[in-house]
């Protein structure tokens, strides 16, 4: 095939065996979301920052809020169980007072009072009132030995009227030896005080006929709550002509809740503190192996091999976390070798690819339209070259 010469100096092989021009490489548009940086958006989201909880954190968080709660219903089941266990024991108390004071006041004499003063003294109250009596005063001492025995109590008598069929107050421990605002008037109805239809006059009626107790109860001109007991008087015969109430102020059961407060709350706080501290020591225990592996795991990652996690697999008392430890030492011994192989045949690939990469070349070259152009110009021009030579210098026959 012979070349046809351009004008130019080029010729068809010349053109056929130029390869095309590389268009120069053209820079991708900036993402607008990337911002003034150029920064493209996953780059964005990798700088992002995450706070890291460590697990030591999670179970001192988490190992702490069951015990406060655990804690916390502990200390409110003491103390309610120490008051209740108070109020129950005043109760049994209360009540054995009342059944023991009733044995002391003269049924009989509270009888006879009433047929000597059949009905209310006329005048207003605290005058007028029958301290000169006897029998009256006799049943106001009877009260206050109660109270003599019991402080606090505040002892009163009380009756059935037969012919009104209503109840009347009888003796309190406010009248002798000088009547108090708050006493009740002899023989005025209970009703003046409690009310026509009110729980505690209900509960005083039973009183008549058997002991009754009273749950707390607030009063209306008072802080605090009482709780009371009803009981029968009865005379040498055994029938019940009375009542005996007594009330008693329920401030004894939140001195002793307050007491219990403070007797349980120390001990409880004490214990809170000394598991806080232990749970913190043995958190810090069960995941220090754990805080290794993890740096190993980072070592790893940025291709260093060789790390050392004999302190992890090496214990007295092997666990989970031994085995997960000796498990990825020998994951990680695997991997190293699997690297150095695969390097190993990389390097073994890229130079045959070289090698072939040449071979094609070379075969690429000799086989252009251009290359031949380039040997058949230079077989003209030795044939030229030795034509030249040979007319130059003939050579004599011999």
């Amino acid at each position: 095939m012979t070349a046809t010469t351009r004008p130019d100096g080029t010729s068809d092989g010349d053109a056929q065996a130029t390869p095309p021009p590389t268009p120069p490489p053209t820079t991708p548009a900036a993402d607008p979301s990337a911002g003034a940086s150029g920064a493209s958006a996953p780059a964005a989201e990798s700088g992002t920052y995450r706070v890291r909880f460590g697990m030591r954190a999670k179970m001192l968080t988490a190992f702490t809020f069951v015990f406060t709660v655990i804690f916390v219903i502990i200390g409110l089941f003491v103390v309610n169980y120490v008051g209740s266990q108070a109020q129950s024991q005043l109760v049994s108390q209360l009540q054995a007072t009342a059944q023991g004071g009733a044995k002391t006041i003269d049924g009989n004499g509270m009888v006879q009072l009433r047929a000597q003063i059949p009905q209310a003294l006329p005048g207003k109250f605290p005058a007028n009132f029958p301290l000169d009596n006897p029998l009256y005063v006799k049943l106001c001492q009877q009260l206050i030995n109660i109270t003599k025995l019991v402080p606090k109590a505040q002892p009163y008598t009380y009756f059935m009227d037969p012919v009104t069929k209503t109840m009347e107050w009888e003796t309190t421990n406010g009248i002798y030896p000088k009547p108090l605002p708050y006493a009740a008037i002899y023989r005025q109805p209970i009703t003046g005080l409690l009310g026509t239809d009110s729980l505690a006059g209900r509960l005083m009626a039973q009183g008549l006929v058997r002991t009754t107790n009273q749950a707390p109860y607030a009063e209306a001109d008072v802080a605090f709550k009482f709780i009371s007991t009803y009981t029968p008087i009865r005379d040498s015969s055994g029938k019940a002509v009375a009542g005996l109430g007594v009330d008693y102020p329920m401030q004894y059961v939140g001195v002793v809740r307050a007491g219990a407060i403070r007797g349980v709350l120390p001990i409880l706080l004490l214990s809170y503190i000394l598991l806080f501290l232990m749970v913190l020591v043995l958190a810090t225990i069960l995941t220090r192996p754990l805080k290794h592996l993890t740096a190993a795991t980072a070592r790893i990652a940025d291709g260093d091999y060789d790390v050392d996690l004999t302190s992890i697999v090496k214990t007295r008392i092997p666990d989970e976390m031994s085995v997960l430890a000796r498990s990825f030492v020998s994951m990680v011994d695997k991997v190293k070798i699997r690297e150095r192989n695969l390097t190993q045949q990389v390097k073994r690939l890229t130079v045959q690819i070289d090698q072939k990469k040449r071979e094609e070349s070379v075969t690429a070259l000799t086989d252009s339209d251009f290359f031949s152009g380039i040997v058949a110009k230079g077989k003209v021009l030795r044939e030229a070259f030795q034509e030249s030579e040979g007319a130059a210098d003939p050579t004599p026959p011999v």
